[in-house]
């Protein structure tokens, strides 16, 4: 949405105004009320689809106990967990994808043919070999 920033979009649990210790039942009541202000068919925002898209997806991934698991252990809300793609301190040797950053823009894809893929189900950018693409492609993604 115009008014979100995406530091906020970045953090589930701030785009539905709960702590990550929420339980199911939070979920769902935050997850319903932000509908009944955004969704497009009463949202007067021309971005209130994609919004939705978004929300929708914080939502399955906050209500299925494995993938908030993941989502808490890669974002670092889980006890010692931390977030590959923020820790300046991680050796950067290798080409990862962020799931939950990526938009399916297929630029990775464009720049980076031999190292990168679109996955068909959900649109989004996969590593399929490391060491392929040069050092030099691989930074224009940085």
């Amino acid at each position: 949405m115009a008014d979100s920033d995406t530091e906020t979009q970045d953090d589930y649990y701030s785009v539905l105004g709960i702590s990550s210790a929420a339980s199911v039942k939070d979920i769902k009541r935050a997850f319903r009320v932000i509908v009944k202000d955004h969704h497009p068919d009463i949202s007067m925002d021309e971005e209130a689809t994609d919004f939705q898209i978004f929300l929708n997806d914080v939502y399955e991934t906050l209500m299925d106990p494995e993938k908030r698991a993941e989502y808490d252990a890669i974002s670092g809300f889980q006890l010692g967990g931390t977030n590959p793609f923020r820790d300046v301190h991680a050796e950067r040797d290798q080409v990862f994808v962020d799931e939950f950053s990526c938009i399916g823009c297929r630029n990775c894809n464009n720049v980076c043919p031999r190292t990168f893929e679109m996955e068909d189900e959900y649109g989004r950018a996969r590593v399929v070999d490391q060491g392929l693409d040069t050092g030099e492609q691989i930074a224009l993604l940085i």
